[in-house]
């Protein structure tokens, strides 16, 4: 497509254009779009939020390219929808797709921004598990660890069955968005035992205050620690769980569960496992007690 004419203004292409709300089964054409390198005919609309995501959109286009999604402005020139998509074509040098529609302003485009939505976590694992390109068993593995433990965020599930049941360190968003979660049937089928276990203490999560999501920590650091009995643990957590403070961390709320664990417990028996937390130790072994 040639670019517009830098003389070109918004009044030159103010074509009128049927109402679309006269639309029938026919398709019809109701509007036209255009493209420009005219970057001063547009016009930021008072009171719009900022352009900060422009960044984001220009690695996009680097990576794949401008897709063909116009901007949306008024008769007069005011960007209501693509503020970002327009700084990102004038950084680039790029021609600006835009369409018009008269008499919208800044309600619109509050209304606009208000019900629009960024692709979330499950979206990309759901792309990278059925999606066209290359389909990936990691997320296939993960998208059914979610659907079967809706509680735990996919951070956490991706965390509990590859990082020896409690470290989820590594699994950052954009490693998400670019479909690097690599996950083994094992690790799918440990992630299971680990989720299926934390699910047994319902009654915890709904009686303590502070971060709910450093208690599923905690637990499942002490299912996949060898030294745990898990089922001794639960039994002392069913006694004793009405005494666990408001949890701020996971490093408390072990420290908590380790006290549970050892209270009234034979000498033989007790547990001394921070020091393996702190060090990031992997602890995923052979149980002595059966989850």
């Amino acid at each position: 497509m040639k670019p517009v004419a830098k003389k070109r203004t918004c009044e030159a292409n103010s074509r009128s254009a049927p109402d679309w709300r006269d639309v029938g089964k026919e398709s019809v054409k109701v509007a036209n779009i255009y493209a420009t390198r005219n970057y001063e005919m547009f016009k930021f609309l008072p009171g719009n939020r900022n352009t900060n995501h422009a960044r984001k959109i220009m690695a996009s286009i680097k990576a794949v390219g401008i897709l063909f999604q116009p901007v949306l402005i008024n008769e007069k020139c005011e960007i209501i929808e693509g503020q970002g998509r327009y700084v990102a074509c004038k950084t680039l040098k790029l021609p600006v797709l835009y369409v018009m529609q008269k008499g919208i302003g800044i309600e619109e485009c509050s209304k606009l921004n208000s019900v629009s939505t960024n692709w979330k976590m499950k979206d990309y694992i759901h792309r990278y598990a059925h999606g066209e390109d290359k389909v990936n068993n990691g997320a296939k593995y993960l998208e059914n660890l979610i659907k079967e433990f809706p509680r735990y965020s996919p951070t956490l599930c991706y965390g509990f069955a590859v990082n020896a049941g409690f470290n989820t360190n590594g699994c950052k968003t954009a490693s998400f968005k670019n479909g690097v979660m690599p996950m083994t049937e094992e690790e799918y089928q440990h992630g299971r035992e680990v989720l299926s276990y934390l699910e047994k203490f319902d009654f915890v999560y709904k009686t303590i205050e502070g971060r709910i999501e450093c208690i599923h920590g905690a637990l499942a650091f002490f299912y996949s620690h060898p030294d745990v009995d898990n089922d001794f643990l639960y039994t002392q957590m069913c006694k004793r769980y009405v005494s666990i403070p408001p949890i701020a961390n996971t490093r408390q709320a072990i420290e908590v569960i380790q006290g549970i664990y050892n209270f009234n417990a034979r000498t033989k028996k007790q547990i001394y496992v921070i020091s393996d937390y702190e060090r990031g130790k992997s602890v995923r072994g052979t149980k002595n007690g059966n989850a």
